[in-house]
């Protein structure tokens, strides 16, 4: 079934938006100059998905909306496959530029809409990463700046492509601490436009700015149980709460995983 006339306006806005930031303004703010919340959210990301890879060679590691590729670059010799997958192209060729020790290995950096995932990796990937044990994340809240009218249709294809023995992953920003939020948005009008009292919602974690469209959701173990709900009993979900981060996982129902470690 094709995408209708609302998600492909929303995919429009949301691609001019992504497309038209400079990568190094979004590396800075994230990563080169975090703030502790994120700084800590990004350590928390690294520790746990090194755990996921525990297969070694026999797993691959693909980041959806990977940006400069920050987390694969610490992540990818745990792996036998590392794919960063983004729709912006220009924050893979500064991917390539800022990580080329990351390309020296089986590792791959893919443009494409994450909408078709599957069929884009299905061109581009090797043969044999289809028998590994593929671990899918969508970090640092991407999940929350991809417009609602699509993000279902994103989930679609991260659980697919886990297959039988993956894992899914979701990093988000968690809502009991939204107020941190506020106050980063103020501080980076280069990413997000001018933040307005009427441009956020703390009751439910929302902001939306009028001025350049940009819009983001923080999230909760409610708002992702709700966002998951139609897996559950398919799939064995699970919730993990690391300060201002909130992780989701998702597994197929033989997988066998210790989460005591996470």
């Amino acid at each position: 079934m094709g995408m209708s006339y609302i998600q492909i306006m929303a995919m429009k806005k949301k691609k001019v938006l992504w497309e038209s930031l400079e990568p190094m303004v979004w590396y800075n703010a994230i990563y080169k100059n975090p703030t502790v919340w994120l700084k800590e959210i990004f350590l928390a990301e690294i520790e746990i998905t090194k755990k996921l890879l525990s297969s070694g060679e026999k797993s691959s590691l693909i980041d959806v909306g990977c940006g400069t590729a920050e987390l694969l670059a610490y992540c990818y010799p745990h792996c036998k496959y590392a794919i960063g997958f983004d729709i912006n192209k220009k924050f893979l060729d500064k991917a390539r530029e800022l990580h080329p020790e990351f390309l020296r290995k089986n590792a791959f950096l893919v443009h494409g809409n994450a909408l078709h995932l599957q069929k884009v990796l299905l061109k581009n990937m090797p043969q044999d990463f289809w028998k590994t044990e593929r671990v899918v994340v969508l970090v640092m809240n991407t999940l929350g700046i991809i417009p609602e009218t699509l993000r279902k249709g994103i989930l679609k294809e991260m659980i697919n492509l886990i297959g039988n023995d993956g894992i899914l992953m979701l990093g988000c920003w968690n809502k009991n601490y939204f107020e941190l939020g506020i106050e980063w948005y103020k501080r980076h009008p280069e990413i997000c436009g001018e933040l307005e009292a009427e441009d956020y919602d703390v009751e439910n974690g929302t902001v939306k700015i009028h001025e350049s469209g940009y819009e983001s959701q923080w999230w909760s173990e409610e708002t992702l149980k709700n966002l998951l709900e139609e897996y559950r009993g398919k799939y064995e979900l699970l919730f993990i709460d690391k300060g201002v981060g909130i992780f989701a996982f998702l597994l197929p129902p033989n997988k066998r995983f210790n989460y005591e470690n996470l």
